[in-house]
């Protein structure tokens, strides 16, 4: 330390033989210490201290990480989850208590086939049945099954959320 401009010892290392136990070690240089320095001016740690603080720091750090993996996949798989129960967004939903839309006005009608076009408001993809099937929903039936006109409980909820008594089947 004199080399360096300092007055007093900044710090000590000893190496302890393997047959002496290190508490015993300790004990005997903080006696020593305390008895040249008059008070307890200095701290002293041993590797074995050293060692077992780095591996409880270590520990605590995997389970804290750990914890965090868990929630993280925890919050991910309800996620995912939520967006598998989903119900597809619906394609297609007419309004079948619409009146028919009429052709603008001043519109010219070259043929019976486009004033169809514009006033039905069913999709062209829908096959003869479905049509069939509602017109006779509009007209209020008969209809050919049993089941028909019951109502449709969506347990599946692959149709929007709607009241209980929205949806029927036919």
């Amino acid at each position: 330390s004199r080399m360096l401009g300092q007055s007093h010892v900044s710090s000590i290392t000893v190496r302890v033989d393997d047959a002496t136990p290190m508490d015993a070690a300790q004990s005997a240089i903080s006696k020593l210490l305390i008895m040249r320095h008059g008070t307890e001016d200095f701290f002293l740690s041993n590797s074995a201290e050293i060692r077992q603080t780095i591996e409880q720091t270590t520990r605590t750090m995997t389970l804290l990480i750990s914890a965090i993996a868990a929630i993280a996949l925890l919050v991910g798989g309800l996620a995912a989850i939520k967006l598998a129960q989903r119900p597809p967004a619906p394609q297609f939903a007419p309004s079948l208590t619409q009146p028919d839309a009429a052709p603008p006005a001043g519109a010219a009608t070259s043929s019976p086939a486009s004033t169809q076009a514009v006033r039905d408001p069913l999709p062209p993809f829908l096959p003869a049945e479905a049509r069939d099937t509602i017109a006779l929903i509009q007209r209020g039936g008969p209809y050919p099954h049993r089941q028909d006109g019951s109502i449709f409980s969506n347990r599946e909820q692959r149709l929007p959320q709607r009241p209980r008594g929205y949806y029927h089947e036919y």
